[in-house]
């Protein structure tokens, strides 16, 4: 009875029936992040990645770097072995390094402390929270 009026709302009011939809669930995930990790960027979106290894167990069992897991269970072969979230660029500028002219970015957001962690270091546990969406997209940082 209750989704009949859902419905009837929604039409009354002009909502789309998307507006229904449940949203998709967030899972408890941890990793130890640090220069064990890969990062990857696609420029054009500023979409950053940051790949990881599965772990044998659940996150609570342990981790070593650049690994994560669930609380409760590892990662399944069947799911993505990356992280992945939107962190605005907040500037390009050209740097030196190791004699050679390199570009250096800063980025702000909550994902800059672990993007500054998988290419810096040091490896540290984090926490967050993620859905599937083809890559585990982070929701909340420190969760």
């Amino acid at each position: 009875m209750s989704k009949r009026i859902s419905l009837v709302l929604a039409f009354a009011l002009g909502l789309p029936l998307a507006a229904l939809a449940p949203a998709s669930a967030s899972y408890p995930f941890n990793c130890r992040i640090g220069t064990n990790n890969a990062v990857s960027v696609n420029s054009s979106q500023y979409y950053y990645t940051v790949h990881f290894s599965r772990s044998k167990g659940p996150a609570a069992s342990g981790l070593r770097p650049g690994q994560c897991a669930y609380l409760d269970r590892a990662v399944r072969a069947s799911e993505p072995t990356v992280l992945c979230f939107l962190s605005p660029v907040i500037g390009v500028y050209p740097t030196e390094y190791n004699g050679r002219t390199v570009s250096q970015a800063f980025f702000s957001g909550p994902g800059s402390g672990l993007l500054r962690a998988a290419i810096f270091g040091p490896t540290k546990l984090m926490n967050f929270t993620v859905h599937n969406v083809g890559c585990f997209q982070i929701d909340t940082f420190g969760v």
